[in-house]
């Protein structure tokens, strides 16, 4: 058997699936170069990188009004299915792996080669949270989304959705990029929820982060100890005070907000945790998506340094993780045990986060510091 794998963000969960389930097979790995480089350590792995963001992100393309854009990418996208379709045939690809059957051009395109060829196509999902409200609220903010062509929108009912208290419609995709994958005929059922791919040969497995990270998230004592000493020699904090991590959120990389509101949330977020933690060490982590160059000036403004590695190797031997929004690392931090507070109070709020035993979901700024967890 041999599996055609899309690579996603999540390097951590695809070096799971590689050791744990697909390690008999021939795998071809493929994806964006910045993603797929994070599994070039890993050995005995075949490896594809493309540098052309457009085959793996839709917001990268903003065709607009530019009639020679439309025609370029229509051009391009279909030269790209006639070569993946031959490339699918000559290397005798049986099945397809991906994260998603809703987004990225390619993924698109090779989804619908597979249902073409009768193939069998497996999504790894992390949960089964519905995102639909988060993706209208997400796109109603921007121009390129917005639709009030009543053709286009009962055309393509499945991809448009009414904005709330507002005469506008927004569509999943950019509008001229909906009609060019619609000529592919690779236009997601549903874009709004993963997993509306009706296909006999679609295969589902939830993939839960306590089940494959718990080897190394949970630490006896002397691996814990042995980690914290290496950490708080590395970054330079008192090893009488607890340790706080603050996830910067990905807004801006995200297409969530501009830049300056991007960095002007996460600088609100750290501002209340320097303000209410003084006699904590702070350390602050990135997105994967996010670069340190970017993130320096708050690192020195606020003196708090970057963590340099993952996230998942040094999580454990925090005390409190903060967040605005959302991360998966809230789900590390619970099976770790450790307290989380996601500063989610704004207007686009996620609403798939509850407060519990472990985590203080925070709705509004009122009155903030009694709402905070003290460690």
């Amino acid at each position: 058997m041999k599996n055609l794998v899309l690579i996603n963000f999540n390097s951590e969960k695809w070096k799971f699936i590689t050791n744990r389930y697909l390690f008999k097979d021939q795998n071809i790995f493929f994806g964006y170069a910045t993603n797929i480089n994070k599994l070039k350590k890993e050995k005995n792995l075949k490896l594809v990188s493309l540098n052309y963001e457009s085959l793996f992100f839709h917001k990268k393309i903003n065709i607009g009004n530019n009639f020679f854009k439309k025609i370029f990418y229509s051009l391009f996208f279909k030269i790209i299915k006639i070569l993946a379709s031959v490339y699918i045939k000559v290397f005798k690809v049986d099945n397809y792996i991906t994260s998603d059957d809703m987004t990225g051009p390619l993924n698109l395109i090779l989804i619908r080669l597979f249902v073409t060829n009768n193939k069998n196509i497996y999504l790894y999902l992390d949960n089964r949270s519905n995102n639909e409200k988060y993706f209208i609220n997400e796109r109603a903010k921007f121009n390129r989304y917005i639709v009030n062509d009543n053709k286009f929108v009962s055309r393509y009912k499945n991809i448009c959705r009414k904005v709330p208290k507002s005469k506008n419609y927004i569509s999943f995709f950019e509008k001229n990029l909906v009609e060019i994958l619609d000529s592919l005929e690779c236009l997601p059922r549903n874009p709004f929820r993963v997993a509306n791919l009706k296909y006999r040969k679609l295969k589902i497995k939830y993939i839960y982060e306590d089940f494959y990270l718990k080897n190394k998230l949970i630490l006896d004592k002397d691996k814990y100890e042995t980690k914290k000493k290496i950490v708080f020699k590395k970054y330079n904090l008192n090893n009488k005070k607890k340790l706080i991590i603050i996830g910067i959120t990905n807004w801006y990389e995200h297409d969530m907000t501009n830049l300056k509101d991007g960095y002007s949330r996460n600088e609100t977020m750290i501002k209340i945790i320097v303000d209410n933690y003084k006699n904590c060490n702070l350390l602050l982590s990135l997105h994967p998506k996010q670069k340190i160059k970017d993130y320096l000036w708050l690192s020195k403004k606020y003196k708090i340094k970057i963590i340099k590695e993952p996230l998942i190797d040094i999580i454990a031997i925090s005390n409190l993780f903060v967040a605005s929004f959302g991360s998966s690392v809230l789900q590390w931090a619970k099976i770790c045990k450790i307290k989380s507070l996601v500063f989610n109070f704004y207007n686009d709020r996620n609403k798939n986060i509850k407060s519990s035993k472990y985590l203080q979901n925070i709705t509004s700024q009122k009155n903030i510091r009694k709402k905070l967890i003290y460690i």
